[in-house]
């Protein structure tokens, strides 16, 4: 059996069909509605308020000692608590918006990315030289391999012309016509409990180009990491869900950013990642159930090189995702990269 499930949030309504027994919190989360839930939907933070407007109406136990007389006589319910039982019609309010620290003290270090652009004039090939053209690239510019992508991209080139060769120790990445050299981009991310920033750099001069932050995603799963845990544990996509959520947001992230900048997201090479060891899993999509419980030991602290494609964050295919080791259950990534 189902039901008429009716939801405002933002003067916008939306109808959907909701099975018989579903709690509240779960359906919205399901359908990407934002709404704090600093325990993760365990019934004891009292955060997750709806307003329900009509609707069968038990009020819990719990309920009650979470709400006081005047909300509970205005329909004020908590979404963990709402069994769907009948048809229903709902007022989501959004989360609340807070401040996010972008800014921080900046120290000078010698610059060497990984990943560089370097212009090339390919010398012509003649009866008396017949090397290849990769190998008169190689020879140009001190490398000597080339991804099978990166040699696809010499199809599209006119081999009389100056090119753009991206490289990556000693081997070519990309290969593009004329002077791109000048637009090569990296991204720090830090991933906390309750927000997530994220810095585009230029890979070339070092400097920050643009700052773009954002509530964790994952908050709406709990406001810490424990909630978070047992919500993956309590959970069968629980890991999932976690994971694909804060993805999500990191690629809206760099989309907003690539906009705003008028920049490709093939140009940005690189990606490096810190934050708590339990952030770095739920990043991975790896389980966090053994961190929560003694000895509280990590599934991996080791320093990880991942494709994008891979991982699932939107930048060039052939780039890489850097994540920062970790020391141990409780002293993490963030902790290594302010050191």
């Amino acid at each position: 059996m189902s039901y008429k499930l009716t939801i405002w949030q933002n003067n916008e309504k939306e109808i959907i069909e909701v099975d018989k027994g579903k709690y509240l919190l779960k359906v919205l989360f399901d359908h990407g509605y934002e709404i704090n839930s600093y325990c993760g939907g365990q019934g004891i933070c009292g955060k997750c308020k709806i307003k329900l407007i009509k609707g069968e109406d038990n009020i819990t136990l719990e309920e009650q000692e979470l709400l006081d007389k005047q909300e509970l006589a205005d329909g004020i319910r908590l979404a963990c608590l709402t069994e769907i039982n009948s048809d229903m019609e709902v007022k989501v309010k959004k989360s609340d918006d807070i401040e996010i620290l972008t800014t921080g003290l900046v120290t000078e270090t010698a610059l060497n990315p990984e990943y560089k652009k370097e212009l090339v004039t390919i010398d012509q090939p003649s009866l008396e030289d017949q090397r290849d053209f990769t190998s008169r690239i190689f020879s140009k510019l001190s490398l000597d391999d080339t991804l099978y992508d990166g040699l696809l991209d010499f199809n599209q080139l006119d081999k009389k012309s100056d090119i753009t060769v991206t490289s990556c120790n000693k081997k070519i990445i990309r290969m593009e016509a004329g002077d791109t050299t000048d637009k090569l981009y990296g991204i720090a991310i830090d991933i906390g409990t309750t927000t997530v920033v994220l810095y585009l750099m230029d890979l070339n001069t070092g400097e920050e180009v643009d700052v773009y932050s954002l509530y964790n995603p994952q908050k709406k799963y709990g406001a810490d990491v424990i909630s978070r845990i047992n919500y993956s544990v309590q959970n069968e996509d629980g890991v999932k869900n976690l994971k694909s959520d804060l993805i999500d947001g990191i690629n809206n992230a760099i989309e907003e950013m690539t906009k705003d900048n008028e920049i490709d997201r093939a140009d940005i090479m690189m990606v490096t990642v810190v934050g708590n060891t339990i952030m770095m899993h739920t990043l991975l999509g790896l389980e966090t159930a053994s961190i929560a419980r003694t000895p509280y030991v990590p599934l991996v602290t080791s320093e990880l090189k991942i494709s994008p494609l891979e991982l699932g964050i939107k930048i060039n295919d052939r780039g890489s995702i850097h994540i920062l080791p970790s020391v141990s259950g409780y002293v993490g990534a963030d902790i290594i990269g302010d050191m």
